[in-house]
């Protein structure tokens, strides 16, 4: 005689147990980009169901504002997708436009998604699974990914920066060295960029700071001059301050100093 023992069923996460994903995007005239990665993105991340992709509109000029309208829509309406639009800037400030996009974010873990990024099926399920170590920081390409209040504990990305480069490493050398998280690697396979000529990643800078030469060697210094007591005055006066306005509405958001 034997005992049959009815097979253990699987139980699906809850949507409660899962940590919301923020996908911080910032858009200054590559709307071209955009068309190809956002509604990929969207597909690949609809079976995680606690995640939004926030899209800063940052006074581009290239049609974006029509175009996530006639595109967007169900997705807006639907809340994955968050516009959000600001005119007061000529040029783009990558660490301000970054401040910006994640201060308006709702999630748990903020991921900054450059425009000419793709992510993959898996990688909502990987970040929900890896952070449940919370020390954790991921950086690949551009891409930065923590818990919403690590981000916001050193105070974002360093506006004092200038042009393109070390953004990214500087964000992560604070954490690392300051508040004692731990590097979680790459996004193996799970993040892939859109090929583009250098002469495109700096157009929408100021003629000022376009040789990322000079602007790269400047943003290094910065982060090199930092010390145990200086790191905390890292934006001391506010970090992605402005005016924004929220899927299309007349109504000003205001972003104050924090």
């Amino acid at each position: 005689m034997y005992i049959k023992y009815k097979k253990k069923q699987k139980y699906k996460k809850k949507n409660k147990s899962l940590l919301k994903i923020s996908f911080c995007t910032t858009c200054m005239g590559r709307l071209h980009h955009l068309k190809n990665t956002l509604p990929k993105n969207l597909s690949n991340s609809k079976k995680y169901q606690n995640s939004e992709f926030i899209v800063l509109d940052y006074n581009s000029s290239d049609g974006l504002e029509e175009w996530m309208k006639d595109n967007m829509m169900q997705e807006i309406n639907n809340g994955r997708v968050v516009y959000y639009k600001t005119f007061e800037h000529k040029y783009f400030k990558m660490s301000h436009s970054k401040n910006m996009a994640h201060r308006l974010a709702t999630g748990d873990v903020l991921f900054n998604l450059d425009a000419d990024t793709f992510i993959n099926n898996k990688i909502c399920g990987y970040i929900n699974e890896e952070l449940k170590d919370e020390l954790l920081i991921f950086r690949h390409s551009g891409s930065v990914c923590l818990l919403s209040k690590f981000f916001h504990k050193v105070r974002g990305y360093e506006e004092k920066m200038i042009g393109w480069g070390q953004d990214d490493k500087d964000l992560y050398w604070r954490c690392i060295n300051f508040l004692d998280m731990h590097d979680g690697g790459f996004f193996e396979g799970m993040t892939e960029k859109m090929g583009h000529k250098r002469v495109e990643t700096v157009a929408q800078f100021d003629p000022e700071f376009k040789s990322l030469g000079r602007t790269r060697r400047y943003n290094r210094r910065i982060t090199r001059s930092r010390t145990e007591e200086s790191w905390r005055d890292v934006n001391k006066n506010g970090y992605g301050c402005g005016i924004v306005y929220k899927n299309f509405s007349n109504k000003p958001i205001y972003l104050s100093e924090n």
